[in-house]
């Protein structure tokens, strides 16, 4: 190799160096850093997961099963849990509860039948705490986002972007200004 080249690939290991060891002290590894808090927040015992049996175009149905998991298997089962599935305007339910109170051993499951009426973005949530009330609780949360249309739908792992809006009603594109 000749002497020109050695340099420039020392230059290049070097700086991949250097930009993954900022990366991973400053986005990865700092929590304050990224979050602006003093430390992160504790993760809860308690999951909560939303499935849906498929993505319904408008006028179809779908069940959504929700499944609530106590994690340790050393700690008493938690008596005083409430979970719930929140629908969006775009959907009515058609069977079972939205809400499920008891005794959470190591994992209960419910499930409700839901119609897409309107076509949209919607989310469906699921939220899961015990006890029901109060600042120290356990708890989880999951999300649907999904997509109805007239003749397909999808479902998607993030949430849909906040429609952009312009000030004063005027024309975004003439004017060339965007807000949220």
């Amino acid at each position: 190799m000749q002497k020109r080249t050695v340099v420039w690939l020392f230059i290049f290991i070097f700086l991949i160096l250097i930009i993954n060891y900022v990366v991973r002290t400053y986005y990865l590894g700092n929590k304050k850093f990224r979050l602006g808090e003093d430390s992160p927040a504790p993760s809860s015992p308690m999951k909560m997961n939303l499935f849906i049996s498929q993505p319904p175009v408008m006028g179809e149905t779908a069940e959504i099963v929700a499944v609530i998991r106590w994690i340790p298997t050393n700690i008493p089962p938690m008596e005083d849990t409430t979970a719930q599935i929140i629908l969006p305007d775009g959907f009515e339910l058609l069977e079972g509860d939205l809400k499920w109170e008891g005794e959470l051993q190591k994992e209960v499951n419910f499930s409700i039948t839901i119609r897409a009426i309107k076509v949209g973005n919607w989310t469906i949530e699921g939220l899961a705490r015990s006890p029901p009330t109060g600042e120290t609780f356990s708890g989880g949360r999951d999300f649907i986002y999904i997509s109805v249309g007239e003749h397909n739908s999808f479902i998607q792992e993030w949430s849909f972007p906040e429609p952009w809006s312009c000030p004063n009603g005027e024309n975004c594109a003439i004017a060339g200004r965007f807000s949220r």
